[in-house]
């Protein structure tokens, strides 16, 4: 077997136990310092009053039941959980004013397309600072631009998934739809956080305020789709338990310990991939024994209509080039001869006026996304700051044996569903989920371990959530595992842990 699939192999006989005691495993997928913002368009909803059942006796005393089938007071019950409660009912009685028979998916809907109109004033008010002869705000500029459409394209995917199914249904739905609108609100504040601090950063964070409360609503509203069903008795909710509930959400670990977001085509492909039987389409060998000497032009040539995965072997050797997969780029596998043998390195970085996202030298947007046996380096240096060696926005993305190389931001895990096994991250603190890896300090500044504190991560946004698990520490983590961002900025709304993780030193704390 190829080093590329090192670590890809039987279970361990722990895992063996678990799968003959038929436990799952929790797998929470999200991002230390990447919160998820989205945008999307706006569908107006008008309603009054909805009837799903009529008393026999037109003269009875409603019930509670029946009472909650009005508008007004699902409104109410619908934003009790959210965080901005006032906002939540202003709108939705506003998009639900002035029609009849308004019902309770229709108004879970507006929640949901209420958003894109005060995404769109907010993405736009970035056009106020154009005359600007600051670089870093023409820079922040543009990356507003092109962060609308994606907005939209995330809040589209959540309005067509709330439009097709049926009320009873959308507890089934909501780990989909809760995914694109944490991406639109993650949109939202990537906008925010490129402007430079001071008055122009201030004024867009007033400007997405808005967008961003309504994001946040929305995702309170279909977390809680199941106890609103419930209330209004729907029979097929009736009976449903907390374990079908984390399933639906796609947070569960099968038991050969892939999340259950992994579809049976991307699980042969993996079964494939461990026996070492991958055919590619395309070889990239920069000693021009293969198709193509560069994986840029490998991605170029691709088809752009192709059914099933399209699979690049990139053979050993050190290719110096900036990756850009574009979201047409679906279902692509890339591998190599392993992470320390097919390498991709640039040195994009902040400090020479880049972007942190456009940093990286391996950005990726495609849905499905396979990396398995692949080094991406970022050689900036510490002197430059932020400097990305892979930026995933993959939706259900799959990262195997791959190794990440940089000094800050290293690996940017920035929206969707994303899965790490077995991976290096060498040089900076990290973010997201990670199952099986080795977190070590750069060879060179190992001398300086004792005198430069490092730690596993920090709280960027508010609702910070990271997970170390069944992972290597080196010696050089902080005890203390985590450190706070600013004072006590989201050290009430952040979780930090880590389960089963070996350190020389004693494991991380859990907040």
């Amino acid at each position: 077997m190829s080093s590329a699939f090192q670590d890809f192999g039987p279970l361990s006989e722990r895992r063996r136990a678990e799968k003959q005691q038929k436990q799952r495993k929790r797998f929470m997928i999200a991002g230390a310092s990447i919160s998820v913002i989205l945008v999307l368009s706006v569908v107006g909803v008008a309603t009054s009053v909805y009837h799903s059942r009529k008393s026999d006796n037109a003269g009875a005393t409603a019930s509670p039941v029946e009472e909650l089938h009005t508008s007004s007071k699902f409104i109410k019950t619908i934003c009790s959980p959210t965080d901005f409660k006032d906002v939540c009912e202003s709108t939705l009685s506003k998009s639900t004013a002035g029609k009849n028979s308004a019902s309770p998916k229709e108004i879970i809907y507006a929640a949901v397309s209420a958003i894109t109109d005060a995404a769109q004033r907010g993405f736009n008010h970035s056009e106020i600072f154009i005359k600007s002869d600051n670089p870093r705000v023409k820079s922040a500029i543009n990356l507003c631009r092109s962060l609308i459409n994606e907005t939209y394209d995330e809040l589209k995917l959540a309005l067509s998934r709330i439009d097709m199914h049926k009320l009873e249904d959308l507890p089934n739905q909501k780990g989909y739809i809760k995914n694109w609108l944490s991406a639109a609100l993650h949109y939202q504040g990537m906008c925010v956080d490129a402007f430079p601090k001071g008055e122009e950063r201030t004024r867009m964070e007033a400007a997405m305020k808005q967008g961003n409360e309504l994001t946040s609503n929305a995702l309170a509203i279909i977390g809680a789709a199941s106890k609103f069903l419930s209330l209004l008795d729907v029979s097929s909710i009736a009976g449903r338990n907390l374990a079908e509930e984390k399933e639906k959400d796609g947070i569960f670990l099968r038991a050969d310990g892939f999340p259950t977001w992994i579809g049976e085509e991307t699980r042969r492909h993996l079964r494939q991939t461990a026996k070492n039987t991958l055919k590619p389409n395309v070889t990239v060998a920069k000693d021009g024994s293969g198709d193509f000497s560069t994986i840029n032009d490998a991605l170029n040539a691709m088809p752009k209509k192709y059914a099933g995965r399209y699979v690049i072997y990139v053979k050993a050797g050190i290719y110096e080039e900036h990756v850009v997969m574009g979201k047409e780029k679906v279902n692509v596998t890339i591998y190599g001869d392993g992470s320390q043998k097919s390498v991709v390195t640039g040195s994009l970085n902040w400090v020479d006026g880049v972007q942190t996202s456009q940093t990286a030298t391996f950005a990726a947007t495609g849905f499905g996304l396979m990396l398995i046996g692949m080094g991406f380096r970022n050689t900036a240096g510490p002197q430059k700051h932020q400097a990305v060696a892979l930026r995933v926005q993959s939706d259900n993305a799959v990262i195997l044996n791959c190794r990440m190389e940089g000094y800050q931001d290293t690996l940017y895990a920035q929206a969707h569903y994303q899965f790490y096994r077995s991976c290096v991250i060498v040089g900076t603190d990290t973010a997201y989920i990670l199952q099986n890896c080795r977190i070590t300090a750069e060879p060179a500044l190992e001398a300086d371990k004792a005198r430069i504190r490092s730690y596993l991560a920090r709280p960027w946004k508010e609702y910070s959530r990271t997970i170390f698990m069944e992972s290597e520490l080196g010696d050089f983590i902080n005890p203390d595992g985590y450190m706070p961002w600013d004072g006590d900025f989201a050290l009430k709304t952040l979780f930090y842990g880590n389960t089963a993780t070996a350190a020389p030193a004693r494991t991380p704390a859990t907040a």
